[in-house]
């Protein structure tokens, strides 16, 4: 069976980000980003791969994702695609890939990230999952005593490891990102962050919450979020996010 969701209306509100920070952060997809970020405690999208890894064997599922994103703020493009399988027993695989390109007065960046994730379900209803991920690329976002642009090469690996649990209409996540140190000027990249998320399932309706707890400065982030499912085809999405970092 092919199920085709299609969001019709999206409301993200966020406070705190910079115009130039889609560069570091990951473009993980539609559904996360227009629910405000909100979903640790969610697993039933290829989002998971990106944010909790052991959503991707909570339910199982074949799913392919593509997305495309365009900010005219900081001309910034962002490309992604991702690709479940998780109908073979307790283990669930996904990769996914991700193209970050911007040119605009305050840095230049082609950034590419490379994702590969399994999961397991160490009991029902509960999951254990890990991702390893690739980034690299090139970045200008400095400028030397002549005032030219100096770039750069971006080359790390990281990854994350998280738990995911769905308790009927009840969902939970925990998530460790980025669980090695990242050589400073890359460091912008790869934050380390323990996250926690919940979420509400009810017919058509998602309702969640997630904090994300940036462990080098101590600061939190917190995100919430709902969805609706019109005639079980069109999503309504909205979303908020708090983002001091």
């Amino acid at each position: 069976m092919l199920t085709l969701a299609t969001t019709i209306a999206t409301l993200v509100v966020t406070q705190g980000v910079g115009a130039e920070a889609g560069v570091y952060d990951e473009y993980v997809g539609v559904r996360a980003p227009s629910m405000g970020g909100a979903h640790r405690g969610v697993g039933t999208s290829n989002d998971t791969l990106y944010l909790n890894p052991a959503g991707m064997a909570i339910a199982q599922r074949y799913s392919l994702d593509a997305g495309y994103s365009f900010s005219p703020f900081d001309n910034l493009s962002l490309f992604m695609v991702a690709v479940f399988v998780a109908k073979s027993g307790p283990v669930a695989g996904g990769v996914g890939y991700t193209l970050g390109n911007g040119y605009g007065d305050r840095l230049n960046a082609n950034i590419q990230r490379f994702y590969g994730g399994l999961a397991y379900s160490l009991i029902p209803n509960l999951t254990l999952g890990a991702t390893v991920r690739h980034i690299r690329g090139s970045l200008s976002d400095a400028i030397n005593e002549d005032g030219e642009r100096v770039e750069r090469e971006v080359r790390a690996w990281h990854g994350a490891v998280g738990l995911a649990a769905q308790f009927g209409s009840i969902g939970a996540g925990l998530v460790y990102q980025n669980v090695l140190n990242a050589d400073e000027e890359d460091e912008l990249f790869t934050p380390r962050t323990l996250g926690g998320g919940i979420s509400f399932t009810t017919g058509p309706l998602v309702l969640a919450a997630d904090a994300v707890n940036r462990i080098d400065d101590d600061e939190f982030r917190y995100n919430v979020g709902a969805e609706y499912f019109l005639q079980e085809s069109y999503a309504l999405r909205a979303g908020y996010a708090y983002e001091p970092f």
